[in-house]
């Protein structure tokens, strides 16, 4: 169950669409600073499980879109245990059908990556989630999650932080940069301090 959602706000109107309708319990704080810093430091004050984030104001304000499906890259840096409580979380109160990805190259042993996919999907669907798993081969992950996405049934893009024990920059790190700036549909990047927080 997702207790705490972080809605951060710049002031356009469109920013203010990602507000949820009805009346939850909401508190507020306005900061100062470099606007990064300022929304990690706030993510971590009030232990979001969840940010929920409008792009730049720039345009007009289109409708919302429905969230179906999540497409939901895992590589091996991220953490399982967490991504399933969070997935199975967010999936429940979204009702959101849920597809497991990864990504080898041509020498990597597919059946091994399929095997560990098709056991994290049969643990969403113990929690009652419509799941699957598959895996694809390409020479470039980040793109290959990309193409995936514009080709696909998914809404939404879901990215899980490293494993709370992994430090540094890593290979991961820069497709999760790239994923958010180049995919064509909305990313959805789970909070580093709600995996800190089980770990």
């Amino acid at each position: 169950m997702i207790r705490s959602i972080v809605v951060p706000l710049d002031g356009s109107r469109f920013a203010e669409t990602s507000i949820p309708n009805g009346e939850p319990p909401t508190d507020f704080s306005i900061r100062d600073g470099v606007p990064a810093e300022s929304l990690v430091s706030g993510i971590r004050e009030a232990a979001a499980e969840l940010v929920v984030m409008a792009t730049h104001g720039r345009g007009s304000v289109a409708p919302p879109v429905p969230v179906r499906a999540l497409l939901v890259p895992i590589g091996p840096e991220r953490d399982p245990e967490f991504m399933i409580t969070a997935l199975a979380a967010f999936a429940c109160l979204t009702q959101t059908h849920v597809t497991l990805l990864n990504v080898v190259s041509a020498t990597d042993p597919r059946g091994v990556a399929q095997k560990r996919l098709d056991r994290l999907a049969d643990e969403l669907r113990t929690r009652g989630i419509h799941a699957a798993a598959r895996v694809i081969v390409g020479p470039d992950i980040a793109a290959a999650i990309v193409a995936e996405l514009a080709h696909g049934s998914a809404d939404l893009l879901v990215v899980a932080p490293r494993r709370a024990e992994a430090s540094g920059w890593s290979p991961e790190d820069g497709i999760t940069e790239s994923l958010t700036r180049n995919a064509a549909k909305p990313v959805l990047i789970l909070p580093t301090a709600a995996v800190r927080a089980h770990a």
